[in-house]
């Protein structure tokens, strides 16, 4: 009876290690396929980010160009509405070429393509790159006041006579005529 108790456990303990080792197969081969699926998730996510992130560069950038394009307008149209010609007028004239020309640019252009452009022109020319980013960040300073001014050209201030009043009233520090 021994014998038997002692093969019968020894049976037992066998298929317990072939179950074990079973579920071990199992268990790697069903973590493979999580971490295979996983992978593909956080690639398919990885270019859903990518993808939205790159069509609302393309939409700012488009939205840059058509604010070129009216800029570029607006100065034309100031131009060629000055009564004196001169060399301001040919300056103007001038600066709305240029920025219709940047905003032409723009519109041809991919978002990565832009931007690797602008990078390789900083690299060669550092001033003007410096200058026009200066020249850039004014413009749309003043563009920015201007336009949260009211449009008022003194950035909404109010002319300094406006704020004075024109005659002074009886008790105000002075005495009444009499």
């Amino acid at each position: 009876m021994g014998t038997t108790m002692k093969q019968q456990g020894t049976q037992t303990a066998q298929g317990t290690k072939q179950a074990g080792q079973r579920v071990a197969h199992t268990a790697m081969e069903q973590g493979r396929q999580v971490a295979h699926e996983t992978r593909q998730r956080a690639r398919g996510m990885v270019d859903q980010a990518q993808t939205q992130l790159q069509q609302q560069v393309g939409e700012q950038q488009k939205r840059a160009a058509g604010s070129l394009h009216q800029l570029g307008d607006q100065l034309r149209s100031m131009a060629d509405r000055t009564q004196q010609p001169g060399m301001a007028e040919d300056l103007v004239h001038q600066a709305s070429g240029r920025v219709q020309q940047v905003a032409d640019w723009l519109d041809r252009r991919e978002p990565g393509q832009a931007l690797d452009d602008v990078r390789n022109f900083a690299r060669r020319h550092p001033g003007a790159f410096l200058t026009g980013a200066a020249i850039a960040g004014v413009l749309a300073g003043r563009l920015t006041r201007n336009l949260a001014g009211g449009g008022q050209p003194d950035g909404g201030m109010g002319s300094p006579q406006a704020e004075q009043p024109s005659a002074m009233q009886p008790g105000q520090g002075e005495e009444a005529p009499r």
